[in-house]
């Protein structure tokens, strides 16, 4: 009986930290998919920032986070601000802020030169100054991609890339020429767990190391 209620509680302590850590583990791209032209980016390396998933049930929670001088471009030259393929089909994206639009697969295919041809993209409206200039410049954008739980890898020039990104550069204090183009975001190494999913790990094994002590002392005792 005494066995029997450690070996339920070592299952629920395992089930914890699998069923919630799967929802806090992360999957981290780096926006370095050139499509074979490099964008000049004075006083840096060709990593243009990362695009960050995380399962949420059905949905997939994306946060896109652009180097610093690194700007979304505004939509425009036949290139669409963010645009990315899913697993499953796409019910919708939500959680954008004003001045984005999501486009569905109605409207494509979106091909972004060099860095491969998605299914649904992101068009950002907003003007010049808002869009590419420090001080009204945006970097990090977040939303969700409703129905799907992945990003699925599209060939580009030379990479497989899950997102093309269009960006603006500029040299350090806003002067200079500002630069535009797609960025791809390329998977290089598996995900790794978030610290929230170690912290639940380390929780399931202490529960687990618990019971078995108990169990032990129980024993020493009979």
């Amino acid at each position: 009986m005494r066995l029997g209620k450690i070996i339920a509680g070592m299952g629920a302590a395992v089930a914890l930290t699998l069923g919630l850590g799967g929802i806090a583990n992360a999957t981290v791209y780096t926006l370095n998919g050139m499509g074979g032209t490099a964008i000049p980016y004075p006083g840096s390396d060709t990593n243009m920032g990362t695009v960050t998933t995380t399962v949420n049930g059905a949905n997939l929670n994306v946060t896109v986070q652009l180097a610093p001088l690194v700007y979304l471009n505004y939509s425009g030259n036949g290139f669409e601000t963010i645009a990315f393929s899913t697993n499953t089909a796409v019910t919708g994206v939500t959680g954008l802020p004003a001045d984005f639009t999501f486009l569905p697969a109605s409207g494509g295919p979106y091909h972004e030169d060099g860095v491969g041809t998605y299914t649904y993209a992101v068009n950002y409206i907003g003007n010049l100054t808002n869009g590419v200039l420090p001080g009204g410049g945006i970097q990090t954008l977040s939303f969700v991609i409703d129905g799907a739980t992945a990003l699925a890898g599209v060939a580009g020039t030379g990479t497989t890339n899950y997102m093309s990104v269009d960006i603006a550069t500029t040299a350090a204090g806003g002067t200079g020429a500002v630069n535009t183009g797609v960025v791809g975001a390329t998977l290089g190494t598996v995900p790794v767990p978030e610290p929230a999913t170690w912290a639940l790990m380390i929780l399931g094994v202490g529960m687990v190391g618990m019971a078995m002590r108990r169990r032990t002392a129980a024993a020493t005792f009979a």
